[in-house]
């Protein structure tokens, strides 16, 4: 009986980093349109780890931060924030990781599913403008 109370545990874990991830990544994204008229380099984007209580700062260029946005599934953090277990290094600079998320192709559609969800949404609401 333990042992389904900590797979649950765990699931519920995993449910409230992958938000954690969505919500950061999408933090990112504005301050990426929040920033245009700044000098493009050094802007402090927040680390996509999956740490619940992660608040670390990385300095990036507006380029470095859209090279990391072109594939949908993976996130930026700061290289002590790896988390093997479910995370695969894509590049490696000195200051960040770009990871993947390695999970079950179930769980990566549904996460990816959310971006592209929000980046329609988005689109018809600036179309609408």
């Amino acid at each position: 009986m333990g042992g389904m109370a900590d797979g649950a545990e765990r699931g519920g874990r995993s449910v409230r980093a992958a938000k954690r991830r969505m919500l950061f990544r999408e933090v990112n994204e504005r301050i990426l349109r929040l920033t245009v008229a700044a000098p493009p380099n050094d802007i402090a984007f927040v680390c996509e780890c999956s740490s619940l209580d992660c608040s670390t700062l990385i300095p990036m260029s507006r380029e470095e931060y859209r090279f990391v946005r072109l594939e949908s599934l993976c996130f930026v953090i700061v290289p002590h924030h790896l988390n093997e277990e479910v995370e695969r290094v894509v590049q490696a600079s000195g200051r960040y990781l770009i990871v993947e998320r390695a999970v079950a192709p179930g769980a990566v559609s549904d996460e990816s599913d959310v971006v592209l969800r929000r980046r329609r949404a988005r689109a018809r609401n600036d179309a609408r403008a």
